[in-house]
């Protein structure tokens, strides 16, 4: 038989447990439930969005929900496709313009993403980020050897619901 001192300290303990767990915000909980649920169709219009700007999208885009963070997307890119003996050439000038002007539709259309259709799907609270990292892969380092690796552009959401973009080239 348990001494009587030793239940009632167990049932404070359990007691206080509860009442920390039950104090957890619903919204933390319900989140990556929310997210689950939309991961795909995020994925599909990213994908959608930035494969008519690239000359190809080399990985699927994957996403995942990273908690006190918010959304994070990586997918992977080729600006344009490698020279080959089957194409028809072009300069290296020609080739600096065609990524040049590709670089730039890319970043507009990663920070209009973020600031419309991302927001409008209420998926990041306020004080969450959500985050695209594009990787990119220099199929043409010859002609391109300062061409950046990677585009991050993240988006903050305020307590207002205002969004702030911030674009960085790696």
């Amino acid at each position: 038989m348990r001494p009587a001192g030793k239940t009632a300290f167990r049932a404070v303990i359990v007691i206080a447990l509860l009442a920390v767990v039950g104090s957890v915000p619903a919204r933390a909980i319900q989140q990556p439930s929310t997210f689950s649920e939309e991961a795909a169709d995020l994925a599909a219009l990213v994908e959608e969005r930035i494969s008519s700007i690239v000359g190809r999208v080399l990985l699927t885009p994957k996403v995942t929900y990273l908690e006190t963070y918010g959304i994070v997307l990586t997918t992977e890119v080729m600006l344009e496709s490698p020279r080959n003996p089957f194409s028809s050439p072009r300069t290296t000038d020609e080739t600096k313009v065609v990524i040049d002007r590709r670089m730039e539709t890319l970043s507009s259309a990663l920070v209009d993403l973020l600031e419309s259709d991302f927001q409008g799907l209420g998926l990041a609270g306020a004080g969450q980020r959500t985050t695209l990292a594009i990787h990119i892969l220099n199929s043409n380092p010859v002609d391109l050897p300062d061409l950046p690796e990677q585009i991050v552009a993240t988006a903050l959401t305020d307590a207002s619901g205002a969004v702030r973009v911030t674009l960085t080239e790696y």
